[in-house]
């Protein structure tokens, strides 16, 4: 089964791990998290739970998904336990590259942006 649909749980592990990342990111930001937190965040809330594997073979025991659905499904949560916190670890690596190469931001201006961020005398006004 998961031989012949090796591309299909491969896309839909990416698209599921990117959708709840990005939904998650987005309440994140809406609920006013600081920023470069709701990435990271929406990347490590978008695993799978370990409970998809008690619970999908109990809804194919009741009939609400059939076999095969219930093991692309189970396929498809074991590969985000898998690929979820690996994803998370390259965004992290990511957000740790770019804070590095930007290093007139302070702790300060990166808690509350573009605000609190010092003034260089070229964007000074001279009024």
């Amino acid at each position: 089964m998961i031989r012949q649909h090796a591309l299909a749980l491969i896309g839909a592990t990416l698209a599921v791990v990117a959708a709840k990342t990005a939904v998650v990111a987005f309440l994140l930001i809406d609920f006013g998290s600081p920023r470069g937190d709701p990435a990271r965040g929406g990347a490590l809330l978008a695993t799978a739970g370990e409970f998809a594997f008690v619970l999908l073979p109990f809804a194919a025991g009741l009939g609400l998904l059939a076999r095969h659905e219930q093991q692309f499904v189970t396929a498809l949560a074991a590969l985000m336990i898998l690929v979820a916190p690996l994803a998370a670890k390259a965004l992290e690596f990511a957000l740790a590259r770019r804070r590095a190469a930007r290093p007139e931001l302070t702790s300060n201006s990166r808690r509350c942006g573009p605000a609190c961020a010092p003034t260089t005398s070229s964007t000074r006004s001279t009024s």
